[in-house]
């Protein structure tokens, strides 16, 4: 064998074993999601948003809390899928699996709605939509050492554009690097064909110009895009994106100190 063969041979054996790896993540995320399932339908509803959802943990011999946040909520829908679903029943139903999946492994989560609510309360009408995300930036700021996560989906004119997209704030140089370790395991695990670039959120992003703890915005899909709209309906898609993010965030936990640089994982 000659070493265009030998090498020939070697990717292939290294493909196969990645593609071993990726089934056993998987399949002990699916089991997990298995044994855990019954829960999501048993969250106790608590009178103020804050406290909503919270379960202490470790995770990796150290202590680790995340915000989960299910954007929009109660009259604010957001986008509206092809498929005629809200944006807000999405965001909640990934949102719900990955809190879980985080305190089956040991964090402690502080979810910013498990209901399909507003947070804070009903406001004004006119100042609703701010009102909500100023509870949500309060729910943030009363908790600076815990990375926020908020959960959203993407719309676009054109039914062309796809693939998951990851914003980041730039208030903390760490939100860089959690951004990085999704966009990275999106490519690993569910959309190996996602060339997107993580980006740097914008004023016109709201909790992200104004966090001060690592915080990115996951776009989990376009629901303007016929394909990626119709994998979004179904429970197998959304929680293989909970998963994704569960091993995203173990490993922005387990690489990343609290305080200190820290290199951004290998690009693919």
């Amino acid at each position: 064998m000659d070493k265009t063969e030998t090498g020939t041979a070697l990717d292939a054996v290294f493909f196969v074993l990645k593609l071993a790896v990726i089934s056993i993540v998987l399949t002990l995320a699916a089991i997990a999601i298995s044994f855990i399932g019954w829960k999501l339908g048993q969250t106790t509803t608590k009178g103020e948003a804050e406290t909503a959802g919270t379960a202490p943990g470790m995770f990796a011999g150290g202590g680790m809390r995340i915000i989960v946040d299910a954007g929009h909520g109660g009259r604010d829908g957001g986008a509206v899928s092809i498929t005629g679903t809200p944006e807000k029943t999405l965001n909640l139903e990934i949102s719900l699996t990955l809190a879980e999946l985080l305190r089956a492994v040991g964090f402690e989560t502080i979810e910013t709605r498990t209901t399909d609510d507003v947070v804070g309360g009903e406001a004004p009408k006119g100042s609703r939509k701010l009102a909500d995300l100023k509870a949500r930036l309060d729910i943030a700021l009363a908790n600076p050492d815990a990375p926020l996560v908020s959960i959203h989906m993407n719309k676009f004119a054109s039914p062309l554009p796809k693939g998951l997209q990851v914003w980041y704030s730039k208030n903390n140089e760490r939100s860089k690097l959690l951004a990085e370790y999704i966009r990275k395991k999106n490519v690993e695990l569910v959309q190996p064909d996602n060339t997107r670039d993580i980006k740097p959120a914008t004023s016109a992003i709201y909790l992200m110009h104004r966090a001060t703890a690592p915080a990115v915005t996951v776009e989990c899909g376009f629901l303007s895009n016929h394909e990626e709209a119709a994998l979004l309906e179904t429970k197998e898609y959304r929680d293989k994106l909970a998963a994704m993010l569960l091993g995203a965030i173990a490993e922005y936990h387990n690489n990343v100190p609290a305080d200190d640089h820290a290199e951004p994982p290998q690009q693919n």
